[in-house]
């Protein structure tokens, strides 16, 4: 009796865990166009795609001829699109991309859903639980990169409330080890987190 109680379980352990897996789907080419398969290699998203990336939780970036989108499981083309930079989608960083609208950019969790709305010119990834944001700076293209010159530099965090204002003349590297490098009066100077600056 025992032993076939034993052998029930493993079987629904088994089982769960194949329905686990078999919701992973992975790129797949053919034909010059990318979709999805699933690990038993069935095409659950027919190739039509000119590049597809991984799926990150619910949604993955894909690239048709008119630009990057997102799509989720079913294949379905979502509204919101990727902030590209540098010729490809942004990546999730603690859990966070960052997508584009009407020339605004926001964030969007793995499940696809906003997290902080499209409220900022420019806004660097985050980086121990925050983001660098700026007010009036602009997009100026150098070659086949840009960069984001001007304006001024403050700090939102994961709910995209300001908790560092805009007052820095530039940002050279995010928060680590909670120390972020800042411009101020042409001078690059340490801040911890609460913006103070580094003696």
């Amino acid at each position: 009796m025992l032993n076939r109680l034993i052998c029930m379980i493993l079987t629904w352990v088994v089982l769960i865990s194949c329905e686990k897996n078999t919701s992973q789907l992975f790129p797949s080419e053919e034909n010059d166009l990318w979709g999805y398969k699933d690990v038993r290699g069935k095409i659950i998203i027919k190739p039509q795609f000119i590049v597809a990336c991984d799926f990150m939780g619910d949604i993955a970036a894909v690239a048709k001829q008119d630009g990057w989108y997102y799509i989720d499981r079913s294949g379905m083309i979502l509204s919101i699109r990727p902030l590209v930079i540098d010729n490809g989608p942004d990546y999730f960083q603690e859990g966070l991309t960052r997508f584009r609208l009407d020339d605004r950019i926001g964030f969007l969790d793995e499940s696809g859903r906003i997290v902080i709305a499209a409220n900022f010119q420019y806004v660097s990834p985050f980086s121990e639980s925050l983001a660098a944001f700026c007010v009036g700076c602009k997009k100026v293209d150098a070659g086949e990169h840009s960069l984001v010159e001007g304006g001024k530099w403050g700090f939102i965090n994961r709910d995209g409330n300001t908790v560092i204002a805009p007052q820095f003349d530039g940002v050279k590297q995010l928060f680590k080890n909670g120390k972020a490098e800042i411009k101020l009066n042409q001078e690059w100077l340490m801040i911890d987190k609460a913006g103070r600056i580094e003696k």
